[in-house]
C-alpha cells in the first residue's frame, strides 16, 4: 500500500517537474528575445549618439562663425558711425561757408 502511495507521489512530482521544465523553456525563449531586442536598441542608441555628436560639432562650428561675423559686423558699424560723424562735420563746414558767402557772417 505504501509503495502504491509513493508511486502516486512520484507521478505527481514528475508531472510538476515537466510543467516546470516547460515554463523554464518558455522563459528562456522570452529572455533570448529580450536580449536580441536589447542588442538592437543598443545599436540604434549608438547610432543616434554618433549623429548627435556630429550635429553638436556642426552647431559649435556655426556658433563660432556667427560670433566671428558678429564681431566683423560690429567693427563695420563702428566704422560707419565714424564716417557719418565726419560726413556731418563736413556738412556743417559747408553750411558755414554758404552762410559766410551769403551773409558775410560765420557761425561759431
Amino acid at each position: 500500500r505504501q509503495h502504491l502511495a509513493c508511486n502516486g507521489q512520484h507521478h505527481t512530482c514528475n508531472r510538476q517537474h515537466l510543467a516546470c521544465n516547460g515554463q523554464h523553456h518558455t522563459c528562456n525563449r522570452q529572455h533570448l528575445a529580450c536580449n536580441g531586442q536589447h542588442h538592437t536598441c543598443n545599436g540604434q542608441h549608438h547610432s543616434c549618439n554618433r549623429r548627435h555628436l556630429v550635429c553638436n560639432r556642426q552647431h559649435l562650428a556655426c556658433n563660432r562663425q556667427h560670433h566671428t561675423c558678429n564681431r566683423q559686423h560690429l567693427a563695420c558699424n563702428r566704422q560707419h558711425l565714424a564716417c557719418n560723424r565726419q560726413h556731418l562735420a563736413c556738412y556743417k563746414q559747408l553750411y558755414d561757408v554758404i552762410l559766410w558767402q551769403r551773409d558775410g557772417i560765420g557761425r561759431c
